[in-house]
């Protein structure tokens, strides 16, 4: 756990609030560029297909051990979402294939093959190895302006740093605003694509004191 100050803190995330970390999620990217390409003919389906594949991504989390991050207020209430993938990859157990299916199922097949061209786009780019990846952050609405997000990037900056053999931190974004604010956070643009209407960058954050941060990738 890491402390922020007297009123949030950020936590790890345990099964019994999955239910709380996916409608924060849900909430947060109902209208994120890529959910609403991904999902464009889910119609009143479509906050139900963001539940189901924010369901998935926080069970891949809790159950391959990767980093799954909250950020709660002073009254326990949980606010911001963060999910990470280890360097060290690990193989989906059967239920997390299920999972998955369940979701495909859901959304059909048309929108499994958008969600699984953007996976082999977001591969296909070049990120310093071995690295943390941050595969969402989200804050519900209701917290917005109250410093989640920053709280849950600095806990991710921190858990790789303290990799004994991680770089930095990559991720993709499909939103333009986005691209100046990881840069804030000492993240830059190394690669960009086209899927359909959206755009998404590929921005990479060395860790502190790195060979890639000396230019030595």
């Amino acid at each position: 756990m890491f402390a922020t100050n007297l009123s949030s803190q950020i936590i790890d995330i345990p099964g019994e609030r999955l239910d709380e970390a996916v409608e924060v999620l849900a909430r947060a990217f109902q209208t994120y560029p890529l959910m609403r390409y991904w999902f464009a003919d889910q119609s009143a389906a479509y906050y139900r297909a963001l539940q189901k594949l924010f369901y998935f991504s926080c069970r891949v989390r809790l159950d391959l051990g990767y980093p799954l991050l909250g950020s709660v207020d002073a009254g326990g209430r949980l606010l911001g979402v963060a999910g990470l993938a280890a360097p060290e990859r690990e193989s989906w157990p059967a239920g997390l294939t299920e999972t998955y299916e369940r979701f495909t199922a859901f959304i059909g097949p048309e929108a499994q093959q958008r969600v699984e061209a953007y996976m082999q786009i977001v591969d296909s780019h070049p990120l310093p190895q071995p690295h943390y990846y941050l595969s969402f952050i989200g804050v519900d609405p209701d917290g917005r302006g109250q410093g989640h997000a920053r709280r849950l990037l600095d806990a991710v900056h921190t858990i790789a740093a303290a990799h004994p053999t991680a770089v930095g931190v990559g991720l993709h974004t499909e939103h333009p605003a986005n691209v100046e604010l990881y840069a804030h956070f000492g993240y830059r643009v190394i690669a960009q694509a086209q899927l359909g209407s959206v755009s998404t960058w590929g921005m990479f954050r060395p860790n502190p004191g790195s060979r890639t941060q000396a230019g030595q990738e």
